[in-house]
């Protein structure tokens, strides 16, 4: 646990987790890379399990990242600054929700499921694993693929291909 991170009651952390180290945040500026120093918090809410080598970034700016009430993070995963992830989620093994994302109640993020910057999971949701999500998701979908996309959709287009 580093510097900024507040653990709310029962919360617990399993070995070589990291939360609240810095996110991937670089510029390029001519042919120099700028890294961003990430200055926000962490915030996880009571009951929340975070399992090992699981890393949670601190928020770039003065915001926080927050992780609600009994969630879990499994091994591996990757929760990148300001990601607001509301209760009850879980997080796969491997999973990576990137950088300001917004994750609904109850939401399963299945494991090596990519959420990349910016998307909002709705409350609900389901992400098969390896699941690539590059746009928003309507609460109580089920998505899969890469990219992405309704489950149900997905599987009739793999039908129909198979029939050719």
């Amino acid at each position: 646990m580093l510097r900024g991170t507040a653990l709310a009651r029962e919360v617990r952390v399993l070995p070589a987790a990291v939360i609240g180290g810095e996110g991937f945040q670089s510029l390029r500026i001519d042919e120099a890379l700028l890294d961003f120093h990430h200055a926000g918090r962490v915030e996880v809410g009571e009951r929340t399990v975070v399992l090992s080598n699981a890393v949670i970034a601190r928020a770039v700016f003065r915001q926080a990242t927050l992780i609600g009430p009994d969630c879990r993070i499994g091994n591996g995963a990757f929760v990148s600054h300001n990601c607001e992830i509301a209760g009850g989620v879980l997080v796969g093994h491997g999973a990576v929700i990137a950088g300001n994302c917004r994750v609904g109640r109850d939401v399963t993020i299945g494991p090596r499921a990519v959420c990349i910057d910016r998307v909002d999971i709705g409350e609900g949701s389901f992400m098969t694993g390896g699941a690539v999500v590059v746009r928003h998701v309507p609460p109580g979908t089920r998505v899969s693929g890469n990219l992405a996309m309704e489950h149900r959709r997905l599987v009739r287009l793999q039908a129909a291909g198979s029939r050719a």
